[in-house]
């Protein structure tokens, strides 16, 4: 099948679970992580040109230093010899808040690049050489995240509800990471999570330093009723889960009186995201 043009959905993420554990040489971390999709996504289009041009366009006129993007469609086009594309992105996924909207959009680009021009699996090290998150945005749903991100698996998860708080601020992956590898953080063991279910991030104490707002939302996600909270990546978005309808029920709905921040809810199964 020849293709001029593919749209694809470059979903969001939340990871349930994110240990650290160490830097390697290139700078990138060593992590585990347990991550699932949300209902919140970007719209990405892909045009092929009749040069060799990788053109990136946003909507509002957003735009990236260090595009991710553009780095990724560029590193496949040196591997692969593939022709140039136009890519333009509706941006619904919040920015900085912790839900990988640019993995996810280096993802989806890796696989409609791989979608127009016939290719074969993108290999790895082109995906995780652009971001931790990369490979994982490349193939998306319920993953374990190992080793400086190239290695997912498959994974099943008990249903459970999902509750996604955030505000208008942002947080610097980055400067997360530089106070992460001063101050260090507190892993929780993969097993135990899976029996649990227990909401754990090793990065949260080095966000919280990065932008103590952050705690204000926790307190937010406490004051509800939510037992089970955490902050999401490097923030600013935090999270709460439950595996109890109407606990949860009774959560939101405190949550809603007590504030008027973006609230993302839903119902998760590896079948189907139910925006509730």
């Amino acid at each position: 099948m020849n293709l001029d043009s593919v749209v694809l959905n470059a979903d969001s993420k939340i990871n349930l679970l994110l240990n650290v554990y160490g830097k390697a040489e290139t700078g990138l971390h060593y992590l585990e992580s347990v991550v699932i999709p949300t209902p919140i996504f970007d719209k990405v289009t892909l045009k092929k040109r009749k040069d060799s041009e990788i053109k990136v366009y946003y909507s509002n006129n957003l735009h990236f230093e260090n595009d991710n993007v553009l780095k990724i469609a560029t590193k496949i086009q040196d591997c692969y010899k593939t022709g140039g594309i136009d890519v333009y992105i509706e941006k619904n996924i919040p920015i900085g808040q912790g839900l990988g909207g640019s993995s996810s959009n280096a993802g989806a680009v890796a696989r409609g690049m791989k979608i127009l021009y016939g290719l074969d699996e993108i290999e790895s090290s082109i995906l995780f050489d652009v971001g931790s998150d990369v490979t994982y945005m490349y193939y998306g749903g319920t993953k374990i995240i190992k080793g400086l991100g190239e290695t997912v698996i498959p994974l099943e998860l008990e249903p459970r509800y999902i509750c996604i708080l955030y505000d208008g601020f942002n947080s610097s992956t980055q400067k997360v990471y530089e106070v992460f590898d001063n101050i260090g953080g507190d892993n929780y063991l993969l097993e135990k999570f899976l029996k649990t279910g227990k909401l754990s991030n090793a990065l949260q104490k080095a966000a919280l330093l990065v932008e103590p707002r952050i705690q204000k939302n926790l307190d937010l996600l406490t004051e509800a009723g939510f037992s089970n909270i955490a902050v999401t990546g490097s923030g600013s978005a935090v999270i709460a889960s439950s595996f109890d309808k109407q606990d949860f029920f009774n959560c939101v709905k405190k949550l809603k009186e007590n504030t008027k921040l973006n609230l993302i809810t839903y119902h998760y199964s590896a079948e189907k995201l139910t925006v509730i």
